[in-house]
């Protein structure tokens, strides 16, 4: 899913990945970037599904052409949306 809250706030990554690009950005400095500014929240479990507000996981991927995500901790499925 490229969409979670935090704290009440939308957060797409993948929107953001790609704002960053437009400004002409590498991949690694865009996963810089977002990890600084969202992976402590990452890590303390503030990021949750907009659909169940079960706890998300943001994933910043390596490879280039491979979209940046959110994913539940459980690694199951949420029964809102297809990930």
């Amino acid at each position: 899913m490229e969409e979670a809250l935090l704290h009440g706030d939308v957060v797409n990554i993948e929107a953001r990945r790609m704002e960053l690009e437009e400004q002409n950005l590498s991949r690694s400095e865009i996963r810089r970037q977002l990890t600084s500014q969202y992976r402590a929240f990452s890590k303390k479990k503030a990021f949750t599904c907009p659909c169940c507000d079960e706890p998300v996981n943001m994933n910043l991927t390596v490879d280039d052409g491979r979209p940046f995500y959110f994913k539940h901790l459980d690694g199951k499925k949420c029964t809102c949306n297809s990930e």
